[in-house]
């Protein structure tokens, strides 16, 4: 079921960054920029519509799903978190390795190198810490 408000349509109605990151693939860096954002400010418009303007709780599916899209808004502007779960990382395979192919993404390229620097190497082709 896709939710909708006049023409306003979210790319993942079930809040999921892997469904949000594999419906991007084939877009550009800032196509993917532009849907964060714009899914991130739907997804809020929707619930308030809802629930009568109330905004996610602390803690939902709705909340955690808009602050994972902020965080790879972020990694886009090189900014990364301190921690980064392997969650988050298989959520956004296979559109990193992507867009990195592409584009010097300075966020994400700092993100995996964080994560081979604590003893972990990422395969982004194979989803899995080796």
């Amino acid at each position: 079921m896709i939710h909708h408000i006049g023409e306003i349509g979210l790319v993942s109605p079930e809040h999921s960054l892997k469904d949000f990151c594999l419906r991007m693939l084939g877009n550009g860096s800032l196509a993917v920029i532009d849907a964060a954002s714009a899914e991130i400010t739907y997804a809020r418009r929707i619930h308030r519509e809802k629930t009568n303007g109330r905004d996610f709780r602390k803690g939902s599916r709705g909340r955690a799903y808009c602050d994972l899209l902020q965080r790879l808004i972020s990694l886009f502007m090189g900014s990364v978190p301190d921690e980064i779960s392997s969650e988050f990382l298989i959520a956004v395979n296979p559109l990193a390795p992507y867009l990195l192919q592409r584009w010097e993404i300075a966020g994400i390229r700092q993100c995996v190198a964080r994560r081979r620097n604590k003893h972990h190497r990422w395969n982004w082709a194979r989803s899995t810490f080796l």
